[in-house]
This record gives C-alpha cells, structure tokens and sequence, in this order.
C-alpha cells in the first residue's frame, strides 16, 4: 500500500450548500487519476445534490449510517486500512452529531486528515445572528482549514467582510473563500 488515503471532512449546516460545493471540488479541483469517495450519511442521500453526486464519474457514493446504541459509525462497504495515499475520502457530516464518533472512525479506517472545509450559509448566520449560533461556528472554525462563504445572495458584501474580520482578528488560521 502506498500510503494512506486523505481524509477532507466537509462540515456545515443542513441547507448550507455542502454537497453542491463538494459535486464542485470533486468536478473542477481533484488531480485527475485520484480515486475520490464520498462517505455520507444514509439520511443525505435522497436530494438532489446527493443523486448528482452519486450520478457523477468523478467519484463512489458510499452510504454510512449512525449506530445510537454504540454511538458510532457504521460503513460495511469499506475495509479498516484499505485505499492508498492516492486516494481521497470526503466525508460530509455534521459535526454536533458526528464530531467525536468521526474521530474514532478515522483512527479505525487509518485514514489521514488533510483538509476540513466548513460550509457556511451566509444567507441564514446574518438572518439569525446571535450568540449561539456564533459559538456553533466558532466551534467548526476553529479546526477547519477553509471557510466556504456560500449563498451570499441578498447578503451585504459588509456583513461578509465583517464576518471575515471576526475570524482574521483572533487569528484563527483559517483560509476564507467565495464560492
């Protein structure tokens, strides 16, 4: 085996766009050859995005489910240790219910992380602005690698410049990027 496979772990809201803007990475970023798999929920997978993503060449659909007993994930369609370092994993969760069990999931597969993208719904935070969901999101961002400003229509261009600036003034080493 050469190598282990990536891991991208895509978090986000439900609405906030996450398959769409990952059908996108998958279709217009990923080195060609690399045997790409998404691994998402049994639940997700009856919308739109999820059928286009299924219906795309460009990767696998692998359906996971939640075991509530055990508190873990379930995947019988992959092998602990199986992949290569030429493959990448795109999971797409959310990280309320899913964080810690990905966690142990991650260890058993012998997955590698190596990026985590969260999907924001600008269109919903500057609707619903509170203190709440802000902790929420600085939860998410204070791991993810790259913020994916999403459905910014009908968002003022200020309001997505000051949301930046709230992450860029306590450092948070994150990328922000418009998609």
């Amino acid at each position: 085996m050469a190598g282990r496979p990536h891991l991208f772990l895509i978090l986000g809201t439900p609405g906030s766009g996450r398959r769409g803007v990952l059908l996108d990475i998958l279709e217009n970023g990923q080195a060609p050859g690399r045997n790409n798999v998404v691994l998402m929920s049994r639940n997700d997978t009856d919308t739109s995005e999820a059928r286009a993503i299924q219906a795309s060449d460009v990767c696998t659909l692998i359906p996971w489910s939640w075991d509530e007993d055990s508190g873990s994930i379930q995947c019988d369609a992959l092998n602990p240790g199986a992949g290569s370092g030429d493959d990448a994993i795109f999971i797409v969760a959310k990280p309320v219910d899913h964080i810690e069990a990905l966690t142990r999931f991650i260890d058993e597969m012998d997955f590698r992380m190596a990026r985590i993208l969260t999907v924001v719904d600008c269109a919903r935070v500057s609707a619903h602005q509170g203190y709440e969901y802000e902790r929420w999101l600085d939860a998410c961002i204070h791991f993810t690698d790259c913020v994916l400003l999403n459905h910014r229509q009908g968002v003022s261009p200020r309001w997505v410049q000051d949301f930046q600036n709230r992450y860029t003034k306590q450092h948070f080493p994150c990328l922000f990027f418009l998609v």
